[in-house]
């Protein structure tokens, strides 16, 4: 079985700011989009923290611009534009990597993000991925327009 090391790159559409991009290990000849997105939200936080690139605010304030709810999308609409997050509450919680990861499994699932690998989108949590060393992946965040 090889082993597949494989950058995955987050971006948002019009913006500078997005997560850094993160290596991942890849032990399996498969793994479904799920697992992609569960390893790539755990391996973000890890390296933000351990690497103490990013204070625990910045790391959530991050991780609210890639993976922003239905919730705060409608909120923000409502009020004319979505925007991401420059503030955070004072008491900012400490992070949990399970319920980022379940976050970024719904925006996912509600089309908050897409992926890419190499210049293929993938569609479903549960479709099956095969990797080579030369792929390409892409978590990326389009923002909504206001109105819709």
């Amino acid at each position: 079985m090889a082993k597949h090391t494989i950058e995955v790159k987050c971006r948002i559409v019009g913006r500078e700011d997005g997560l850094d991009s993160v290596l991942l290990d890849i032990a399996t000849e498969r793994i479904i989009v799920a697992e992609l997105i569960r390893r790539t939200v755990e391996e973000q936080i890890s390296t933000m923290l351990l690497n103490k690139q990013m204070e625990r605010e910045a790391v959530q304030r991050a991780l609210a611009r890639q993976y922003l709810t239905q919730e705060e999308i409608d909120t923000q609409a409502r009020q004319g534009s979505v925007r991401v997050p420059s503030r955070l509450p004072s008491a900012v919680p400490e992070i949990d990597p399970g319920l980022e990861v379940q976050r970024a499994l719904d925006a996912f699932t509600r089309h908050k993000f897409y992926i890419f690998i190499q210049d293929r989108q993938v569609n479903s949590l549960e479709e099956e991925l095969s990797f080579t060393e030369q792929n390409s992946v892409t978590f990326l965040r389009l923002m909504p327009l206001v109105g819709g």
